[in-house]
């Protein structure tokens, strides 16, 4: 039986929507080339009496608005803790723009992504926060249309001012987490998986979209400036309303080549009220070619600008005379195994990769090419090297502290196996020991990934949950991501010297290995005393080979692995070298032995991932 039979319902749709759009598209490109040749006399003729001044305005408008966009979405990049340069975010940014007049509708979004994971942003960071950036783009600009239609329509001012302010009242609404929250849940049932972790902080909403708004008041303004290129009198008003609806219709219809056609048939269609639909279709055909050369003059003014910036081959070779190759391939892994000296709860992600977001090498190794290598060198803020992500760590010498707290959720999952799929087994595990009035704690909670996952999922009962993290930023960004989570409590602090209320579930997700291995039994002690009885602890942990053959054999796995993930050689060493003192894992018997010296008697191993496992153990 052919699979076309068993089609289910969600594709048909897909499908349908896929041709309904199709079909929008060829209308407004049909209408729009009934008019093209109707007036093609007097569009030429518009065109070519047009003023050099305003288009030369209407030419800076633009790259101010496209430009402010590209700096925002770097800003979005930075907020996952990558110390992302403007400048190269702002290349990254115009030469993925151009990906939009290929047909298709995705390669903007690829272009832009994979040049920044090239770069060394986290493919997941990278390709979220281009998401993000083109989705809040079109809401500003929705936004904008909706505020100022009222007024371009020549209503009186009070009800202008009435109705743009019901516009703004009624988006900030949709955008608290409330809401947002339920249509995550409704998008969650619809794909059958989660969308997003939890619902952003309605701050951080806001603050995206409000950031956005300038780009397309500079957009308008550029739109405006052709039309007084033409000697085309429009109101201002009516053109600030129509440019953003215009260009938001003609995004909406996936396929057509930055929404070519059709951008140009809405705004004549709002336009042509108070002018011709020829002097109408000059403008937004005039536009359409300056965002053309915007696009092509932000790219090209971007790439010198970055290579302008970078260091001379002389700054290279000193910089590579200060930093140490690696011998050999096999080398990489050795480092992360030595010099026990593990230091305090630091934020739960795993093992000797917390590397950052992005990458960029510290010194040529063999085969790497000089591009590669300047790129890395542009990115050595602090002359200490790079660890990966555009992270900077000396020997022995890594923190979580800093920007750490904002690159950690986007870099883990590249750097550590499993980390999201670990993350969804705890929080069905947990279905088996918390009910109303439980208490649960994770300790090392870092941003609060898991424990915002772990309220989101047990919203319904009356469960407390506790975060634990000793350091300030992390917690910081915890609370923004936990805003909207009334049963979240989170703690700066060790947990150490934390009073432990009687707890039905505590999860320690890649955190006791940071934790120095004389206290490391006294903290097992306090998890099990603790629990109630049935209660549980839930310990994920890097895990040492039980012998010298196993653990070269884990060792060199994981090295491939994280080669494979697109981190450097440089990147790999250095990062080993920054772990020194601050990471030990014990062997799989080695954490069993903790968990049965507190009194633990019930103990299975849950997840196993050659050097990364979890362990359930029952009070």
């Amino acid at each position: 039986m052919s699979t076309t039979e068993h089609s289910s319902p969600r594709s048909h749709l897909t499908r349908l929507g896929s041709y309904l759009g199709l079909g929008i598209g060829v209308a407004g490109i049909a209408f729009l080339t009934r008019l093209v040749v109707r007036d093609w006399g007097e569009i030429t003729d518009a065109v070519a009496a047009s003023r050099p001044g305003p288009l030369v305005a209407s030419l800076a408008f633009g790259l101010c608005g496209m430009g402010t966009i590209g700096v925002t979405w770097v800003w979005l990049v930075r907020r996952t803790g990558s110390r992302l340069p403007v400048v190269r975010g702002l290349r990254w940014y115009f030469v993925g723009q151009l990906g939009k007049y290929i047909p298709g509708g995705i390669w903007p979004v690829v272009g832009r992504a994979e040049l920044a994971v090239r770069g060394g942003v986290g493919r997941r960071a990278a390709y979220t926060t281009t998401a993000t950036s083109m989705l809040f783009t079109y809401l500003a600009a929705g936004v904008v249309a909706a505020a100022l239609a009222p007024a371009a329509l020549g209503v009186s001012l009070p009800v202008a001012i009435a109705g743009g302010a019901a516009v703004l009242g009624a988006v900030a609404l949709a955008l608290h987490p409330r809401v947002t929250g339920r249509l995550l849940d409704v998008g969650e049932r619809v794909l059958r998986r989660p969308v997003l972790p939890s619902a952003p902080s309605w701050q951080t909403t806001l603050v995206t979209l409000v950031r956005h708004l300038p780009a397309w008041a500079a957009i308008v303004a550029a739109t405006w400036a052709v039309s007084r290129a033409l000697s085309v009198s429009l109101d201002p008003l009516l053109v600030a309303a129509a440019t953003p609806l215009a260009w938001l219709v003609g995004f909406m219809i996936i396929g057509l080549p930055s929404g070519v056609g059709v951008r140009e048939a809405v705004f004549v269609a709002v336009v042509a009220t108070e002018s011709s639909d020829a002097q109408a279709l000059s403008v937004a055909l005039l536009a359409r070619m300056v965002f053309i050369g915007v696009d092509a003059l932000g790219a090209l003014t971007a790439s010198l600008a970055t290579f302008a910036l970078a260091p001379g081959p002389q700054a290279l070779h000193s910089q590579a005379a200060r930093t140490e190759a690696p011998a050999n391939a096999a080398s990489l892994g050795r480092s992360p195994y030595l010099t026990p000296r593990p230091l305090r709860l630091g934020g739960g992600e795993s093992s000797t990769e917390r590397d950052s977001i992005a990458r960029t090498s510290a010194a040529p190794a063999t085969g790497t090419r000089l591009s590669d290598h300047i790129v890395g060198f542009c990115d050595m803020q602090d002359g200490s090297p790079q660890v990966g992500d555009l992270i900077t760590a000396g020997n022995a010498r890594w923190s979580f502290d800093g920007d750490v707290s904002r690159s950690f959720d986007a870099h883990v999952s590249k750097s550590v196996p499993l980390y999201d799929t670990g993350h969804d087994l705890v929080c069905k595990l947990a279905d088996f020991f918390l009910h109303d009035e439980s208490v649960c704690y994770e300790i090392g909670c870092s941003t609060a990934q898991l424990t915002s996952q772990l309220a989101e999922r047990n919203k319904d009962r009356a469960t407390r949950f506790v975060g634990i993290d000793p350091v300030p930023e992390m917690i910081e960004v915890a609370r923004e991501k936990c805003s909207h989570l009334p049963k979240v409590e989170l703690v700066v602090g060790d947990a150490l010297d934390v009073d432990f209320e009687p707890a039905d579930l505590i999860v320690s997700y890649y955190t006791l290995q940071f934790v120095k291995p004389k206290h490391r039994q006294t903290l097992v002690d306090r998890i099990y005393q603790s629990l109630n009885w049935g209660g549980a602890l839930l310990l994920f942990e890097k895990v040492r080979g039980p012998d010298a053959r196993f653990q070269d054999i884990v060792t060199a796995l994981y090295t491939d692995y994280k080669i494979d993930q697109g981190y450097s050689n440089d990147e790999i060493v250095g990062k080993a070298r920054s772990l020194r003192g601050v990471l030990e894992p014990f062997s799989t018997q080695g954490n069993l032995d903790l968990l049965s010296r507190a009194g633990f008697v019930d103990m299975m191993t849950v997840m196993k991932y050659v050097c990364f496992e979890g362990f359930l153990a029952i009070k």
